[in-house]
């Protein structure tokens, strides 16, 4: 064995003996002085790519153990069941869909809330949309109760707080003129990426009923995507979801002025056989006795959630459709199903997406 190999492997041994993540090394976060020296002198080595693959692929973290890292904006420690070690009367605090409410005058980041002393940690699958969590931080004047996905495994730790921006962002629609000239009777409205040279099922559904004098309006994105790129599972929860969409139901008065209850959530439809009987079918057909439902954030408002249309459409990050349905198409838009076509179709080529294709 050469020296770069026994470097790499005694690498290997002491991060997993301190359970420190691959991560870590990346960012020189939480490393001890001689784990960062080691690894400074192996990434100067040619072919540094190889060696960081054997690192990921080699660092093994124990689950029962502490492990430290950074998210966004805070400090992260990792255990199993750890939230409820420390803090046993949360459990209480989670309401029937899974979600607990965050106290507006709490200190909140894009990461989590404060709740004693620590961060309770918003779940991946919705605090990984940056511009998503960043709005409702930015807009949120105690206008509306908002509930919000936990980790049981993470606790943020208070001193080391900071705040992350990125140079760009993605903007949600800022009207709704076009939705309101579209109430003529057509209950469901499906739209699609006609750039696709690849027949695949990305098409995204809107309905909007009536009831009681207030609009019922439901959005179901079906494509897996994570942010702007396809995958076919999702963590949630400590499990692993196949075959899931991203769906919104909002409930708006009569000219959707005033909107008073949001919540998103992911469907799983588990097998590709359910998946591609979904897509056969549209949001008029009962659907939702063919999939789970996990919800990821809930909003109620009796004066309204002022630019609901917003958060709609950065909750569904990237997708051309879903402006197109409050605001028409544009140059942006087109711009924007282009780009999302290109994406998919290398995503196609790269990772053999064939069962994803439409049978029409």
């Amino acid at each position: 064995m050469g020296d770069t190999e026994l470097k790499i492997a005694k690498l290997i041994e002491i991060c997993s003996k301190s359970n420190i993540p691959f991560q870590n090394l990346l960012h020189n976060d939480f490393l001890p002085e001689e784990v960062h020296k080691l690894y400074l002198e192996l990434i100067k080595e040619e072919e540094s790519f190889i060696i960081l693959e054997k690192l990921s692929n080699g660092i093994s973290i124990d689950q029962r153990k502490i492990s430290k890292y950074y998210l966004w904006d805070i400090a992260v420690i990792e255990k199993e069941n750890l939230v409820l070690e420390t803090y046993p009367e949360v459990s209480q605090l989670i309401d029937n869909d899974g979600l607990i409410e965050v106290p507006y005058n709490s200190d909140l980041n894009k990461d989590g809330f404060r709740y004693k002393d620590h961060y309770l940690v918003f779940e991946n699958a919705f605090s990984h949309n940056f511009n998503f969590t960043r709005w409702i931080i930015k807009n949120w004047k105690n206008e509306y109760a908002l509930k919000l996905p936990i980790s049981m495994r993470l606790l943020g730790l208070l001193d080391t707080r900071r705040d992350m921006f990125l140079k760009s962002h993605w903007e949600g629609p800022k009207d709704i003129n076009h939705v309101k000239k579209s109430l003529s009777g057509k209950e469901v409205i499906v739209k699609g990426n006609n750039n696709l040279n690849i027949p695949l099922l990305d098409k995204t559904e809107f309905m909007f009923t009536k009831r009681e004098n207030m609009w019922h309006l439901q959005i179901e994105e079906l494509l897996p995507l994570e942010g702007l790129f396809f995958s076919k599972e999702i963590a949630f929860r400590d499990e692993k979801l196949c075959y899931y969409t991203k769906y919104l139901h909002a409930i708006v008065n009569e000219d959707f002025s005033c909107c008073i209850h949001l919540d998103g959530a992911l469907r799983v439809y588990e097998t590709i056989k359910n998946f591609k009987n979904r897509n056969s079918v549209t949001l008029k057909d009962t659907v939702k006795d063919s999939c789970k439902k996990y919800k990821l954030f809930r909003m109620d408002s009796k004066v309204g959630v002022s630019s609901f249309q917003e958060i709609v459409g950065l909750f569904f990050v990237g997708n051309p459709y879903v402006i197109e349905f409050f605001e028409g198409k544009s140059n942006y838009t087109n711009s924007l199903e282009v780009n999302r076509g290109k994406m998919l179709e290398a995503n196609f080529k790269s990772n053999n997406l064939s069962e994803f294709i439409s049978q029409k």
